[in-house]
């Protein structure tokens, strides 16, 4: 926890050295569920979530971009308190 009592949630995009900002949430299961969406989506449903419930059956599993995984990780996640609207931060 960050010390203004925030969670965030990014994730580094495969074979890149971006990542995917998804957001500041009030609580770690709003993060962790953000978070697994984003890395189900972008390695598939083999991947080990954090919350293996957070995912439920989605079939729309073709290639999304870093926008269309972000707003699907805001979604899970819920209340959203601050989300980056551009590409992510290079290492």
């Amino acid at each position: 926890m960050r010390k203004w009592g925030k969670w965030v949630a990014e994730i580094r995009e495969l074979d890149k050295r971006s990542r995917i900002w998804l957001g500041s949430y009030s609580s770690p299961v709003d993060a962790g569920r953000a978070y697994d969406t984003d890395v189900f989506y972008l390695r598939g449903p083999s991947t080990r979530l954090n919350i293996p419930d957070s995912i439920g059956d989605d079939s729309d599993l073709h290639d999304l971009s870093s926008d269309s995984i972000r707003k699907k990780a805001t979604e899970a996640g819920g209340t959203v308190e601050d989300v980056c609207v551009g590409g992510g931060e290079d290492i």
